[in-house]
């Protein structure tokens, strides 16, 4: 290459009329080709510095891409969390104005609650507490209230008695014994609820429980609570005595409307056993009393009794034990008792040296005495302390037996009687066999106006 461009140049210079090459020339041809050969070797670094640009430059530019897609994300959520903050302090604005409305009602509530037990202490100071006469014998007196406008009142909450501890099953008519006994899931039976381990409560959901089907009198409720929810019936089938439920111990009972058989119910009680009964009825019984408790002692509050065939309320000793009666009445109704074979079936009575409070209630329509009750003998009174009880209209109509159709019966008791109010009986009050009556306030339309009591020689009523 060399000698060619040597020859081209001498043959240049030649024609030019040079005779001799300047060997200078050589060498600055030689420099020449040095410097653009380094020039070839710049350029070519060069380019691939350029081209190393290029893809630094489209990776930059991909960078900037996605820089640019995550700064528009950015500015979105940026105004997602503007519009969220906004929604907070709305939020945070209204709960506040919230939290002051319920702070004034607050205050308010304060005032009225501080006003009613203001007004419930003026009221409460204006009532006065009943002092039991000194000569009443019975385990059980609760507190007792007069109103300043002559109601009597028991300080006494039925529900607070409620048996405690254990674990609650629920029945329905409908149910399955396999069930868990839940509410959602209920069992059928009660024996189905009283296998289950540790069962104090059962709860029966609405509609109607037969007898042979849903219960048997082998199942004993003692040590239970039995409360129905919404309109629940135990239906005892047929006259067989046995068709009830009964309790060999204390018992809790509420809101249950029990009818038919012999009787409705019966408790056999100890010393120290109690039924509690709330809320509930016993009617068409066919063969003998509604309610029947022997022995222990019987709270009943707001209970219902009609068409039983004999008494209504119906309280014994418990021979076996040798236990007497005791039972609390308050605000109990019973009406349409007895039949026409009888001349002495009552609304309510107590026997056999037993005691009894009646607080509120009416007790009327009656074959016999309403409120009736009797003790053994002389030595063997009944204690009857009634206070507000409306009796009224008996229905005994067998002429040998006229002192029956009574408001008011006592045989072998002392009986007090308080505000009470008679009606409509042939006698307001009848008092045999060394039986004590004492009336304070009575409210009648004929009391001690005529012959409206009967005592025969061993007995007295007393107005107080």
């Amino acid at each position: 290459m060399k000698k060619f461009m040597v020859t081209v140049l001498a043959a240049l210079i030649g024609s030019l009329g040079y005779v001799v090459v300047d060997q200078s020339i050589e060498d600055r041809m030689a420099v020449l080709e040095e410097q653009v050969q380094e020039l070839q070797e710049h350029n070519s670094s060069l380019l691939d510095k350029n081209s190393e640009y290029g893809e630094n430059h489209s990776q930059a530019e991909e960078q900037h891409s996605v820089y640019e897609e995550k700064f528009s994300q950015a500015e979105e959520q940026h105004s997602v969390f503007e519009e969220k903050h906004s929604l907070i302090e709305e939020n945070q604005t209204e709960m506040q104005t919230q939290l002051d409305s319920i702070s004034s009602q607050l205050d308010r509530a304060y005032e009225e609650i501080e006003e009613l037990n203001s007004r419930y202490n003026d009221i409460k100071s204006k009532h006065t507490k009943f002092i039991y006469p000194a000569e009443f014998k019975s385990r059980l007196k609760p507190n007792i209230y007069k109103t300043s406008y002559g109601e009597y009142y028991a300080d006494f909450d039925i529900t607070e008695h409620r048996i405690k501890g254990g674990k609650a099953v629920y029945l329905s008519p409908d149910g399955d014994d396999r069930n868990p006994g839940t509410k959602e899931s209920p069992k059928r039976t009660f024996k189905a609820a009283f296998n289950e381990t540790d069962c104090t409560t059962v709860y029966l959901l609405e509609g109607t429980y037969r007898y042979g089907e849903h219960y048997y009198t082998s199942d004993d409720i003692a040590g239970k609570n039995i409360i129905g929810i919404g309109k629940v019936k135990l239906n005892n089938v047929g006259k067989n005595s046995s068709s009830c439920l009964h309790s060999s111990g204390t018992a809790y009972l509420k809101n249950l409307e029990i009818s038919g058989g012999t009787k409705c119910f019966y408790a056999t009680l100890g010393l120290n056993e109690y039924l509690y009964i709330y809320k509930c009825s016993f009617h068409d019984c066919e063969g003998g009393n509604a309610l029947s408790v022997t022995g222990g002692n019987s709270y009943l509050v707001e209970c219902e009794v009609y068409n039983a065939y004999l008494d209504g309320f119906n309280y014994h000793k418990n021979s076996g034990e040798n236990v007497i009666p005791c039972a609390v009445e308050i605000n109990c109704k019973a009406y349409n008792i007895g039949n026409s074979e009888n001349h002495s079936c009552n609304a309510s009575t107590i026997h056999d040296g037993g005691s009894i409070i009646r607080i509120g209630g009416e007790y009327c329509g009656c074959h016999g005495g309403n409120v009736a009750d009797t003790g053994t003998s002389e030595q063997v009174l009944s204690y009857s302390l009634n206070l507000g009880v409306y009796s009224h209209g008996s229905t005994q109509s067998d002429p040998e037996h006229p002192e029956f159709n009574s408001s008011f019966w006592a045989r072998y008791t002392n009986m007090w009687l308080y505000e009470c109010k008679s009606d409509s009986s042939t006698y307001d009050i009848t008092a045999l066999s060394y039986s004590s009556v004492y009336t304070t306030g009575m409210n009648t339309d004929k009391l001690f106006s005529g012959d409206t009591s009967y005592t025969d020689k061993s007995s007295t009523i007393t107005e107080k």
